[in-house]
């Protein structure tokens, strides 16, 4: 009966779809150097960047030795702790930003 009853569960679980598991966005805002703002939209795969001109863009997780960046080979986000800064190519167009207390 025990079997039967985690057999009918998993197949249960595995009926829905990935994004019914997948943790809902966790929204960062920013201020950065230069009085701007930066807002970002985290997942585990992504993040979604609001610029300062409300442009957004979508970058996909990358690896780090040390906090956590997206990228998308040209624009990249990369934070630790409460810090963050925006890399277009090689230049930084967002720098110094530092989060918002809610």
């Amino acid at each position: 009966m025990k079997r039967q009853f985690l057999l009918a569960l998993g197949l249960t679980v595995g009926a829905f779809p990935s994004a019914v598991w997948s943790q809902a966005p966790k929204t960062i805002n920013y201020l950065c150097a230069g009085n701007q703002s930066l807002t970002v939209a985290l997942t585990e795969e992504q993040a979604t960047l609001t610029l300062p001109d409300k442009s957004a863009v979508t970058l996909p997780k990358a690896t780090s030795a040390s906090g956590a960046k997206y990228s998308n080979g040209s624009l990249t986000f990369w934070s630790k702790g409460n810090t963050a800064f925006v890399e277009q190519g090689e230049t930084m167009i967002l720098k110094d930003c530092v989060t918002i207390p809610e």
